[in-house]
This record gives structure tokens, C-alpha cells and sequence, in this order.
């Protein structure tokens, strides 16, 4: 009798388990815009004062405090930014400063993104974003053969 309720124990257990890997899960919007400098040292929505140097978002619906990818659709560029403020247009995510240069997108203005939710997880890589684009901006500029082609 113990024998066969061991048995179908270990046979119920696969379906009382969960899994444990958060998956990312893609938002569509159709476009990113960048914040104007007048919301410098504002409050946003999550108590934060705005600062353009630090990699946050604005968003509609996404939960504040949340990490988000943004994907450049047009050149393929990405960064990590922080949901910490609302956006009252549907469909956009407005970006600071620093996180619409990354995106090479100064120039335009708006540009067309994908929007991925991220887990905690990535919190050590959004901390560290200025050290890993300044080492690849440098990388860049170092590069002969991209200095002679844009000459």
C-alpha cells in the first residue's frame, strides 16, 4: 500500500511544479520618443526624480519598477531602461537622454522599437550599462577601418 502511494506521488509531482525561469514577454509598441529636459528633477510616477542621465522609461501600462530591453527595429541597438514614470500615449515609451543616444536615435527624434520585460535579473547588467557602452564606444573610435570608411 505505501509502495503505490509513493508511486503515484512521484507521478503527480511533475504536474505540481512550476517553472521556475521567468520568460520574457514582448510588448509591441509601435514607437520610443525621448523626454524633453523641462522634466529634469520632477517626481515621476514612482517618487524618482527624473534625471536624463540615468537609464528610465516611461510607459503606459507597464508596472513601474520594472526592467525593460529596447530594441532599436531600425539599426538593431539595445538598451536596458527602468520603467519609472507613466506615459499617457498608448503605444509609446518615452526614454531619457542617455537611453535615446544608445539607441542612436537623437537625430529623429522617435524612432520604432520592440519592448521586452526582463526579470530582476538583468537589475546587475541595467547598474553597469555606462561601463559596457563607453567600452564599446571606445572600441569604435579605435577602429581604423570604420574611421576610413565614414571618411
Amino acid at each position: 500500500m505505501v509502495k503505490k502511494l509513493i508511486i503515484i506521488f512521484l507521478l503527480l509531482i511533475p504536474h505540481f511544479s512550476y517553472n521556475q525561469q521567468e520568460k520574457k514577454v514582448k510588448v509591441l509598441d509601435k514607437k520610443a520618443t525621448y523626454y524633453h529636459n523641462k522634466f529634469v528633477n520632477r517626481k515621476t510616477s514612482s517618487g524618482e526624480r527624473f534625471d536624463q542621465t540615468k537609464y528610465t522609461a516611461a510607459h503606459k501600462t507597464i508596472p513601474l519598477h520594472t526592467l525593460v530591453k529596447v530594441t532599436n527595429t531600425n539599426n538593431g541597438r539595445s538598451v536596458i531602461v527602468k520603467i519609472n514614470d507613466r506615459c499617457p500615449k498608448k503605444g509609446v515609451i518615452d526614454l531619457s537622454l542617455i537611453a535615446a543616444k544608445q539607441l542612436k536615435m537623437i537625430k529623429e527624434g522617435v524612432a520604432p522599437v520592440k519592448v521586452e520585460i526582463l526579470s530582476n535579473d538583468y537589475m546587475d547588467i541595467w547598474l553597469k550599462q555606462d561601463e559596457v557602452f563607453s567600452h564599446f564606444d571606445q572600441s569604435e573610435e579605435n577602429d581604423s577601418i570604420n574611421r576610413i570608411v565614414s571618411e
